[in-house]
């Protein structure tokens, strides 16, 4: 799935599995709590004209449609993306910025104190402020002094509780890349990858 347009999302399990089983396996690391969640309904799901909104328009000249409720899916934008990216539409998430979207990845999937994810810093700052403030464990492995990631000591910290690996690609200071061939050491692992391409 994409997120915001710059991240990349890959769970690595799934291999040839189709969608159906991939999104089974994706329940096994989702907070259970999440998974029974209501979603919230606006009223434009119910309503295509009159969304409980001001009928009047808006006292602003020449403001067109501001004065009613937008639709709160981008389904327009979310197929140019799925089609630029070469997925389905239903595997894009849009949100108010990356930082939006690195938070709702640590809220999804990991939970409160028990599981923690993994960085390799220098890095972008705000994988671990959101994980401070949801207070999970972050696992820190440093980039070496030429500015190489440290694969090796990567796995090896691993645990069944590192849900979420943060990768930006490339940092924000180095313009170094994650090696492709990490994401083939990462197949034994069932946690969710996030590859941060903002800064491409």
């Amino acid at each position: 799935m994409i997120v915001d347009s710059s991240i990349f999302i890959s769970y690595n399990t799934c291999g040839e599995k189709n969608m159906n089983e991939l999104q089974l396996d994706l329940q096994l690391l989702v907070r259970p709590n999440i998974l029974n969640l209501t979603p919230y309904r606006c009223a434009r799901d119910d309503y295509s004209e009159d969304a409980n909104e001001c009928s009047y328009g808006s006292c602003i000249p020449l403001d067109g449609d501001m004065h009613r409720y937008p639709s709160p899916y981008n389904l327009d934008l979310k197929e140019k993306i799925a089609k630029f990216r070469g997925v389905r539409k239903e595997q894009v998430f849009l949100g108010v910025g990356s930082d939006e979207a690195i938070d709702m990845v640590v809220r999804v999937f990991c939970t409160l104190v028990r599981e923690s994810l993994l960085i390799t810093p220098p890095t972008y700052g705000m994988y671990k402020v959101v994980a401070d403030i949801n207070n999970i464990k972050v696992i820190g492995v440093p980039l070496t002094e030429e500015f190489h990631y440290q694969l090796k000591r990567c796995w090896k910290l691993l645990t069944p509780q590192t849900h979420v690996i943060f990768c930006a690609h490339p940092t924000t200071q180095q313009e170094i890349v994650w090696p492709q061939t990490a994401s083939l050491h990462l197949e034994r692992f069932s946690r969710i990858v996030v590859v941060d391409e903002a800064y491409c």
